[in-house]
């Protein structure tokens, strides 16, 4: 899926102003409502880039603000507003717009990566400034709090570059803003919190192969190092109930057997590292 969205990056943000256009007056009230829950921040607008109520937006390299793309996901820093409830910072300057940091708000949003659900996590699109539905690891917005009705959406037609043409629905649904990483589930045979763990200790997304392989060797080390415990620990006791003189010997043998263990396990867990992290 998110090979062919990448095809769409050089649509026009002609598609968002429209939309916005045409979706106004129906969301004006909407927009009034959920804004005045919303904490903003205030952002220099890029130069030659046009932000709109309900668009997302991301952070330039001078730290100004610009509609996002799934190109800038990665600098999301929240929602362009018009009536927030607490504004931190700003002058009043005409070439600053309000961002809405935390808090429900209206958003733009399509469906170009499939129908948006409440409860949907949101990300930026190809689209300049439009969310889509996040089914892949990355950067969203927030989670939505209601779901896209796309028939009463404004429709627009947009061509990949191998020139293929389709339909994409263009609306607003309210989103509780949060911008975080989202790692998305990527098989049933893996739980959630592994990822997750693996995610963490390589700093990035790390595929499914990468973290079943470091599982397997962390299980595998663990049940080597078991054996070895057990069975050093068990020959101890039967060696002291034949010959308790041998004492030191044994006590010997444990220690070397303990300090073996460590060993694997530090091994183990520098190869665990070099699998996720390489």
């Amino acid at each position: 899926m998110h090979r062919h969205l990448a095809r769409f990056r050089n649509v026009s943000t002609a598609i968002l102003t429209c939309g916005v256009v045409t979706l106004g007056v129906v969301g004006t009230a909407t927009a009034a409502t959920q804004s005045a829950a919303a904490v903003a921040q205030s952002f220099q607008t890029a130069s030659n880039s046009q932000v709109v109520a309900g668009a997302l937006v991301s952070l330039t390299e001078d730290n100004s603000i610009q509609p996002a793309t799934a190109d800038t996901a990665k600098q999301l820093v929240g929602v362009a507003a018009e009536t927030p409830l607490l504004t931190l910072s700003g002058t009043g300057n005409d070439t600053e717009a309000q961002v809405v940091i935390t808090g429900n708000t209206p958003v733009l949003v399509s469906d170009i990566n499939g129908s948006i659900k409440t409860g949907d996590k949101i990300t930026a699109s190809p689209l300049a400034g439009i969310g889509m539905k996040a089914t892949g690891d990355g950067n969203v917005i927030g989670v939505a709090q209601e779901t896209f009705n796309a028939s009463a959406g404004v429709a627009q037609k947009v061509k990949d570059r191998s020139g293929i043409e389709r339909t994409v629905h263009v609306g607003q649904v309210a989103v509780s803003v949060n911008v975080s990483y989202y790692a998305a589930p990527t098989s049933q045979f893996l739980p959630p919190f592994l990822q997750k763990l693996a995610n963490s200790v390589a700093g990035r997304p790390v595929s499914l192969v990468r973290a079943l392989i470091a599982c397997l060797l962390l299980i595998l080390a663990i049940v080597i190092i078991a054996t070895m415990l057990f069975g050093a620990i068990r020959s101890a006791i039967t060696s002291i109930g034949r010959n308790p003189l041998a004492s030191r010997a044994i006590n010997r043998g444990l220690v070397q057997v303990i300090v073996a263990s460590i060993l694997i396990l530090a091994f183990a867990l520098l190869a665990v590292y070099l699998i996720l992290a390489v």
